[in-house]
């Protein structure tokens, strides 16, 4: 995708990119294949199933330093710096909370209903702490990334967001989109340079309303041909419940509608900016950032 003049100025090697002109856009390439993609991914797939997933923590490293090696700007690729072990020291940490978790929510229920408790408020701090990590140890250039946002802006983006968005039915995802983006980009640092994001809400709305539409007419799609086979089920016997047929089929689409606003919701902060504003399909650091807002 197209990175506009939002970067921030840096200057390496006797290139200058960042704060262009808007419509200096830098285009970032893949430079992988499928093919050698598939040979990091079986031996990942192999090596995590004989160590009953404890590999699958050096796995993430592999696969990331193959996509952010590949990734290229200006001549050069990204690179991931995490080690296996802090990630599976980290993923330790949060089976062994999960094992507490249930363990005591069983046989001592009001205390397990207060660590689930702590657990949601500790959440935002997670997420902005995991968000650190992620920039810290990737760099381009030999330049480091970093990212600045506190636990209570990840409250606001990562929780009372998407919280607006289900109670609204999906009529609040833009804004919810919007506030994520915003936090992300607007928090993202290369070296001491700041990257900023500020995306256009009508803008997202726009984008939004047609995919509000498409979902709207598969609905109605699928009603209908709920309606014709339960029409012509009741049409061919008498000892088919067809009530019983309708409301075992309707369970099955408002399943599948939950699934689809879920996944809209979650999906939605990765794929809705919409026009004057772009993202990488590169690390995440980067491909967060809003650029070009």
């Amino acid at each position: 995708m197209a990175m506009a003049g939002s970067l921030p100025t840096q200057s390496v090697g006797g290139r200058s990119f960042g704060r262009a002109a808007e419509d200096d856009f830098q285009r970032l390439s893949f430079t992988g294949s499928g093919s050698e993609y598939f040979g990091i991914w079986i031996v990942n797939i192999l090596l995590t199933i004989i160590t009953l997933g404890i590999y699958s923590a050096w796995a993430k490293v592999r696969r990331n330093r193959y996509f952010y090696g590949n990734t290229i700007l200006l001549g050069r690729g990204f690179e991931y710096h995490a080690r296996g072990g802090q990630i599976l020291v980290g993923r330790l940490i949060v089976f062994a909370y999960l094992v507490i978790y249930n363990v005591t929510l069983t046989f001592v229920p009001l205390v397990g209903l207060g660590l689930g408790l702590l657990m949601l408020c500790f959440v935002p701090w997670l997420v902005a702490r995991g968000l650190r990590f992620s920039a810290r140890v990737t760099s381009y250039r030999n330049v480091r990334f970093d990212f600045a946002g506190r636990a209570g802006g990840a409250f606001l983006a990562f929780i009372v967001g998407p919280v607006l968005a289900a109670l609204t039915l999906g009529i609040l995802t833009p804004l919810a989109s919007r506030w994520s983006y915003r936090y992300i980009g607007n928090n993202l640092r290369y070296g001491q340079k700041a990257f900023s994001t500020n995306p256009a809400l009508g803008e997202i709305y726009r984008s939004w309303a047609l995919s509000a539409a498409i979902l709207v007419l598969g609905l109605l799609i699928v009603g209908f041909v709920v309606f014709l086979v339960t029409s012509l089920v009741g049409g061919l016997t008498d000892d088919v419940d067809v009530a019983s047929l309708g409301s075992h089929l309707s369970a099955i689409v408002l399943i599948a509608l939950g699934y689809v606003l879920v996944l809209a919701i979650s999906a939605w902060p990765l794929s809705s900016m919409g026009p004057g504003c772009a993202t990488s399909p590169g690390p995440p650091p980067l491909s967060t950032a809003g650029i070009g807002c």
